[in-house]
This record gives C-alpha cells, structure tokens and sequence, in this order.
C-alpha cells in the first residue's frame, strides 16, 4: 500500500500538479473474505495516505471496507 501512495506522490510530483484524484473504475470485485484487504480498498488506503480524494464509481469496497472507514473519515 505504501508502494502505491508513493507512486500516486511521485506522479503528481513528476508532472508538477497540484493534487491528482484517484478514480477507481475497474471492474467489480467479488465480496472481501477473510481478513485481506481487496484491491479497490488497498488503492483508496493508498490515496489517503498519499493525500488524495478518492471517487469509487464500482460496487467495489473501497473505502467502504470496514477497515477503513474509519481513516476515510478522519481525513
């Protein structure tokens, strides 16, 4: 995840912008089992930690995982 968020930094570094949005449009992802955070929440914990709003247009979890609701919220 931590791979992730600072790709998503060096990107808006590298271009020289001022913020980037991350836009989960992939495609629909099978219920979270187990402990595992699925990849659309993976993404999302990555935008908040790379300081970055996070727009989910999939039933996906996302920031909706009960993992991390809580930090969606806090930031």
């Amino acid at each position: 995840m931590e791979v992730f968020a600072a790709d998503i930094r060096d990107f808006v570094r590298r271009n020289d912008l001022a913020g980037a949005v991350v836009v989960n449009v992939a495609s629909t992802e099978p219920a979270p089992a187990g402990g595992a955070l699925p990849p659309s929440s993976l993404y999302a914990a990555a935008a908040l930690r790379a300081d970055c709003p996070y727009v989910n247009f999939t039933p996906s979890a996302g920031l909706h995982h009960p993992a991390l609701a809580e930090a969606a919220e806090a930031a």
